[in-house]
């Protein structure tokens, strides 16, 4: 509590969130990049309370590229960078709750939601009047015929949880405006106290990763079990969170088409797509990154 104590003056946003599968928090935290040791680590800071499960989060890079992410005291890219999620089945609370408290914030950016078919004209408005680019998502029949739920009408070869990723990076090739720094992250359960991309934040280069709460590795059924049964391989490296991904757009869109390449891969194998329950799209987010397969991170 003293190291958090004595950071906390410092703080420079604030967004908070609660994992899949019960390994995330369940509160809100502020994140700041600091130096702890020899790694940089965006590192949980300060909220009314500390709870006994938290997020940490690390800019990651190549073990011999690590370096200090600094912030930039000067120069804000808020007008250019985009917050993109995916928002079907919420209320009106949720999206003033994540879209009201970004936009007090101060973010000037672009926010790029997928929505249900069945929004409500309340959450329609208040999108609308807030300047949020609403994406519908349409359903069809899976084309890979293992599970009774639809699949996105775009991407009827994978799972209707993993197409976030493709729609995601459709979305954002298509926004001509979207030319900065792209924050991806879970709606449900995050909220904004500062720009993301204002004066004073960290600087956005290449791809960043984040941790879950420390004490949770890839030794984790979560990841352990569905990564042994399809590549057959096990990792024991801290588990990382596929909920909230920072980096710049073409690292971005890099990003997401080698997860929706491998999510292709991984549903064509029996073995691979087995994994019925939420959260296996982490698991090939962390195959990837420990098997070298996001350089740009």
């Amino acid at each position: 509590m003293g190291l958090l104590n004595a950071l906390s003056n410092n703080r420079r946003k604030l967004t908070g969130r609660s994992g899949n599968g019960g390994t995330g928090i369940s509160g809100y935290l502020i994140f700041r990049y600091i130096v702890f040791g020899a790694l940089p680590i965006l590192f949980i800071l300060q909220f009314y309370y500390i709870p006994s499960s938290f997020n940490s989060a690390v800019s990651v890079e190549p073990v011999d590229q690590q370096h200090e992410v600094k912030p930039s005291p000067h120069i804000s890219v808020s007008e250019t960078a985009t917050v993109m999620g995916m928002a079907t089945g919420y209320g009106t609370g949720v999206f003033k709750s994540f879209v009201g408290s970004l936009r007090r914030s101060g973010f000037k950016g672009n926010i790029i939601l997928g929505v249900s078919p069945e929004i409500n004209s309340e959450s329609r408005a208040f999108l609308s009047s807030r300047n949020v680019t609403m994406k519908t998502i349409k359903t069809t029949p899976c084309t890979y015929k293992i599970e009774r739920d639809s699949c996105a009408k775009e991407y009827p070869d994978i799972k209707l949880r993993w197409s976030r990723f493709p729609l995601i990076r459709d979305w954002l090739q298509e926004c001509e405006a979207c030319t900065g720094p792209v924050l991806i992250t879970d709606v449900r359960d995050t909220f904004f106290q500062d720009d993301p991309f204002g004066v004073g934040a960290p600087i956005v280069e290449g791809l960043q990763v984040f941790e879950e709460n420390p004490i949770q590795t890839t030794m984790h059924w979560l990841i352990d079990v569905p990564v042994k049964a399809c590549k057959g391989i096990s990792i024991d490296k801290p588990m990382l969170c596929s909920g909230s991904t920072i980096g710049t757009r073409d690292a971005m869109i890099k990003y997401l088409e080698r997860m929706y390449e491998e999510m292709k891969a991984w549903i064509s194998e029996p073995k691979c797509r087995m994994f019925k329950g939420n959260g296996d799209d982490q698991s090939i987010h962390n195959y990837l990154y420990y098997t070298g397969q996001f350089p740009y991170a």
